[in-house]
């Protein structure tokens, strides 16, 4: 696709290394019949990985119909390895309630939020809430693609307590055709995958996550 952002083309490529059969799928438009788990580079762990920092918040929005979802993580770059831990999964929650959850939570008004960029009115909340830094996700045709590749390349440890994140990982998958064939869409609830996709995004497209 000529049409596609460098950034997402550099990714398709960088999946020859990363997930061969999904190479195959993306960059040579190739039917196959692979594993339909998306990620399996993940494990439960008890505790944050020593010597990490602050990589960043991500908020994917809900309300009504499906759940607001918030993640914090850390990085131990020597060691390529991102630690996750679900900050709250609930729906009706109101900006009052999300911002008691996040001070509740630990979430120190200094720290870099990146959240769902389809509800800049909430984002405003935030910043008027004390979260100076927040800001909306860039979404560009094939991002989500894109995010997945970039999580795909670190060794993701998920706080026990996570439950909630812990699902979406075992139940996020590629999506087959009728004929059984993996296809480029995604199926399983991915909010709280969604948050931390954000701010890993953020992370390898800018490198510039400081508390």
């Amino acid at each position: 696709n000529p049409f596609l952002d460098e950034r997402i083309v550099k990714s398709i490529e960088g999946l020859k290394d990363i997930d061969p059969e999904m190479y195959e799928v993306y960059a040579l438009g190739k039917k196959i019949k692979p594993r339909e788990t998306i990620f399996i580079n993940w494990e439960i762990v008890k505790e944050a990985p020593r010597y990490s920092k602050m990589l960043g918040i991500g908020i994917d929005w809900g309300y009504s119909n499906d759940e607001c979802a918030c993640v914090w993580g850390l990085i131990n770059e020597p060691d390529n390895v991102i630690y996750l831990k679900e900050v709250f999964y609930e729906k009706g929650l109101s900006s009052d309630d999300i911002l008691f959850k996040m001070k509740e939570g630990g979430l120190q008004k200094t720290f870099e939020v990146i959240a769902d960029s389809s509800e800049p009115r909430m984002i405003d909340e935030l910043k008027k809430g004390g979260y100076s830094r927040a800001r909306g996700v860039k979404k560009e045709a094939g991002s989500v693609l894109y995010g997945i590749t970039e999580m795909k390349k670190y060794k993701l440890q998920i706080d026990a307590s996570s439950t909630n994140l812990i699902e979406e990982l075992k139940n996020y998958k590629w999506f087959k055709d009728r004929s059984g064939n993996i296809t480029t869409k995604t199926t399983g609830k991915d909010h709280l995958l969604d948050a931390a996709r954000y701010f890993i995004d953020e992370h390898d497209t800018n490198n510039n996550f400081t508390p």
